[in-house]
């Protein structure tokens, strides 16, 4: 399988159109229990105010003029919270998705 990773910095605006999942948004009353979505970000945003930032940058898998991000929705969402404008990020660029990429196709978003 062909691919090349890049590190970079990424408008959180653009994120938001790619990001697999939208934390923004209540899961089941069973999930939220089980993970609590709003304390992760809120300790996140806290990090990132505090100066510690970003410790993990969010992955992004490109294919085909198609792009998901697949981890880092919760950084995401706390970025945008602490108002940044871009995140650090690890690009990956596929020229065919196989293996576990083969199941994010229906979810990836045209670029």
């Amino acid at each position: 399988m062909g691919r090349r990773k890049y590190e970079m910095e990424l408008p959180t605006d653009f994120l938001s159109k790619i990001a697999e999942f939208d934390r923004t948004k209540k899961e089941s009353k069973i999930e939220t229990l089980l993970y609590s979505s709003s304390n992760t970000i809120k300790a996140i945003t806290k990090d990132i105010k505090n100066g510690i930032g970003i410790k993990n940058p969010v992955q992004v898998i490109v294919s085909d003029n198609k792009a998901l991000m697949v981890q880092g929705c919760h950084r995401l969402v706390a970025a945008k919270q602490a108002g940044l404008k871009k995140v650090p990020a690890v690009v990956v660029f596929l020229r065919k998705l196989v293996g576990k990429w083969e199941k994010m196709e229906p979810k990836m978003v045209d670029i």
